[in-house]
């Protein structure tokens, strides 16, 4: 095994890149279903999984860039596992809450809400780690 340097985010890049992915194949499923070649055809249930996923690609990677570099800066084992585990839950309410329902659900206000924190945290203490 290889001597990791950063190797909390390197976890959650991993796990994240994973539910990533899926939520991908799961637009390829939802357009294949209903035989839609390109963009959503006018199905809801392809918009769905499509915003599931893009939504998921809007927030993941500044979130990874952020565990990332609180690691790099020294940040707490216990805050960057902290920050990487309720990111990917949110992420992962916010998906199921998207994809299995219309409109609002709890799943798409508690993962955009923690979404949000965690993202604000981040920004937070990488600034604090930065100055300190």
């Amino acid at each position: 095994m290889p001597d990791l340097q950063f190797p909390i985010a390197a976890m959650y890049i991993g796990i994240n890149l994973i539910v990533s992915t899926l939520l991908g194949i799961l637009v390829t499923k939802t357009r294949a279903t209903y035989k839609i070649d390109i963009l959503d055809g006018g199905n809801k249930d392809v918009t769905k999984a499509m915003r599931a996923h893009g939504n998921n690609a809007e927030y993941a990677p500044l979130a990874m860039l952020g565990l990332l570099a609180l690691e790099m800066l020294g940040g707490h084992l216990y805050l960057i596992h902290g920050l990487g585990i309720v990111f990917t839950v949110s992420r992962l309410l916010h998906a199921q809450g998207m994809y299995m329902t219309t409109g609002a659900s709890a799943g798409r206000l508690i993962g955009t809400s923690l979404t949000w924190l965690v993202s604000i945290v981040l920004g937070v203490a990488c600034i604090y780690y930065t100055v300190m």
